[in-house]
């Protein structure tokens, strides 16, 4: 019987995601629309929650004074679009005046059947924003809000909603609006009437000075635990990370920085970090983040384990020499417990690094990463289109499929704003499978491997993306005489070709299924 179960269990986790039902999806779109919220509600609908700019404020180059409405599209676990609906400013106030209406949804949780949501509409010109806080049914109707109070100085943000102990808790900023560049981190409870009872994380007189909260945790206790950027005490230079830890009442417990070992020419730990958490145990939580660390404008990806008292158990740097990882969100990482194991993803940028991505010729890739509590990387997979993409946000569905969302352009198009919204959707062993489940194709995906540097002097590298699969790999010169054969099985391998004389060679690449693949590899001294 035990055999028998042991056998179940293998069957599922090696055959069932062959089964799952995946797709990719580009959604046209000619005004940078953007995704900042996926919710996968119970029937494994995905609803993407799309800011719209509306084409008739373009061009102007301050995104903050760009008109935008929210567009909500549903699509079914096929990737076919079921809904699609608008909103905008008018829904929570309808005698607007159409030149100044702009709203958009930042952030969102899926509790009893309902989505709780929170924006921000435009209520003045030309920068005067409110917070709201609503609420949609299952039929994607408003069945709830508030606008929240505002002055004609500052607007709240709320950026990043959660339920813990079945209370709804917040982060976001205070912004100035006269002087954008003045702001304050935020944390604050919801109420029943969805009213914010907010607290500044920049309070001199209790030593916070949080500017840009990116995430939360509390724990049994009551204890809040936020991390994010800020100032020194002095206010006069951005700090590093922090990591800090107050009561229920914002009453500093203790601070901390983010600490991590620095390569050569990196001058200080993460900047403009992006990060998300996870509590691992009662004690213990898991911070996965991506930033700058050099001058270079290079970034890795980064993930650490804290306990409560911020003592520091684990750390893992996920380093590629040619591409920097950076993301422009907050929702990056997602905890998935059909296998417990967490997902973060980045975008991957090759070339061009610390410049615009869109309109810049640049090919850039999605990254996902799956990983479990003990900061093992189960795989590592890039999402190549051959076209400029960013990674947004991500969540997962009751199957453990792992659905992406970003932005996607072709690399000849150099107006910034014409791209279109991509989502992507993967197995739990991070694969696209085609119609049934099984890729039909006879070739292998390039997004399943790249050969790098390619003109190479001596070492190539191998990295293999998809680790359930295994390939071989046959060399020839311009005469069809056969220069080596290599094996690869694990996500990094490498070959040598110093031996070989300089020019031009072909390769062929097989897979276990007999699909091949096929490309030119330059010797180069």
């Amino acid at each position: 019987m035990k055999k028998q179960l042991k056998i179940l269990v293998l069957f599922f986790m090696v055959w069932a995601p062959l089964g799952a039902q995946t797709f990719e999806k580009t959604i046209p779109s000619s005004t940078m629309d953007h995704v900042f919220q996926i919710i996968v509600n119970d029937n494994d609908e995905v609803v993407l929650f799309i800011t719209a700019i509306d084409q008739h404020s373009l061009p102007n180059y301050n995104f903050s004074h760009k008109n935008a409405y929210t567009k909500l599209l549903v699509l079914d676990k096929y990737g076919q679009q079921v809904h699609e609906q608008k909103i905008s400013s008018y829904d929570f106030n309808p005698t607007m005046d159409s030149s100044i209406a702009s709203f958009h949804t930042y952030s969102g949780v899926y509790y009893n059947h309902q989505y709780l949501l929170s924006g921000t509409s435009k209520i003045d010109a030309p920068l005067v924003y409110t917070n709201v806080i609503f609420i949609l049914d299952s039929n994607f109707s408003i069945v709830k809000y508030k606008v929240q109070d505002t002055t004609a100085s500052f607007f709240t943000n709320i950026e990043r909603l959660k339920f813990f102990n079945n209370k709804l808790y917040a982060i976001g900023e205070r912004r100035g609006l006269q002087y954008p560049y003045i702001r304050e981190g935020l944390f604050a409870a919801i109420d029943d009437s969805l009213e914010l009872q907010t607290s500044s994380l920049f309070d001199t007189n209790d030593s916070l000075f949080l500017r840009f909260p990116n995430d939360f945790l509390i724990d049994d206790k009551k204890h809040i635990y936020i991390f994010g950027e800020g100032t020194l005490p002095n206010m006069g230079a951005v700090s590093d990370y922090q990591l800090i830890k107050t009561n229920i009442d914002l009453k500093l417990i203790k601070k901390s920085y983010i600490h991590h070992p620095l390569l050569s020419g990196e001058v200080r730990p993460l900047l403009r970090a992006w990060s998300n958490s996870f509590w691992i145990s009662d004690s213990t939580f898991l911070l996965t983040t991506s930033g700058e660390t050099g001058i270079n404008g290079k970034g890795d990806i980064h993930l650490f384990v804290y306990d409560t008292n911020f003592q520091q158990h684990n750390y893992k740097r996920i380093i590629n020499w040619d591409s920097t990882a950076f993301n422009f969100t907050r929702n990056t990482a997602v905890y998935d417990s059909i296998s417990d194991c967490y997902y973060m993803g980045v975008t991957r940028q090759h070339k061009k690094w610390s410049t615009p991505i869109f309109g810049s010729n640049d090919t850039t890739d999605f990254q996902l990463i799956k990983l479990d509590k003990d900061l093992n990387v189960l795989f590592q997979r890039n999402y190549r289109r051959n076209k400029t993409m960013t990674f947004n946000t991500l969540t997962t569905d009751s199957k453990g499929n792992v659905i992406m969302a970003g932005m996607i352009q072709d690399i000849n198009t150099l107006d910034i704003y014409d791209t279109d919204i991509f989502i992507l959707k993967v197995d739990s062993l991070g694969n696209l499978n085609h119609l049934t489940g099984v890729n039909q194709s006879s070739e292998i995906e390039e997004l399943n491997y790249q050969i790098y540097p390619n003109p190479s002097s001596g070492m190539v590298n191998f990295i293999q993306y998809n680790l359930q699969e295994t390939y071989e790999m046959k060399v020839y010169n311009s005469q069809g005489s056969l220069m080596g054969t290599y094996s690869f099985k694990n996500a990094d391998n490498h070959f040598d070709i110093s031996n070989f004389a300089n020019g031009v060679y072909v390769y062929t690449l097989k897979d276990s299924k007999g699909r091949t693949s096929n490309g030119k590899i330059i010797k180069q001294d």
